[in-house]
């Protein structure tokens, strides 16, 4: 099933402004559910989407060396923190 022509504009404006704010970071989107399962309805299905940032470079840096790092739930929200400054 193609997406509907609304739909298929609401996904390159999603597209668009996610390479805006993310450039050379996007890795990837993805539609799933409904749309890509062929069973979608305008009239009662929402358009489910992944995008894929690539996070790496924020890890590395965020790491100091590069190294891999682990982290605990206390880590957690300031590396999340940390990701989304670098992002915008």
């Amino acid at each position: 099933m193609e997406a509907p022509p609304a739909v298929r504009a609401q996904l390159e404006d999603l597209k668009n402004g996610l390479l805006e704010a993310l450039g050379d970071e996007l890795v990837g989107i993805c539609v799933h559910g409904s749309l890509a399962l062929g069973c979608f309805s305008e009239a009662r299905s929402d358009v489910d989407v992944i995008a894929r940032p690539l996070v790496a470079r924020a890890l590395a840096s965020y790491a100091g060396a590069g190294e891999p790092i682990e982290v605990d739930a206390d880590e957690r929200q300031r590396l999340l923190d940390y990701i989304l400054e670098r992002v915008h």
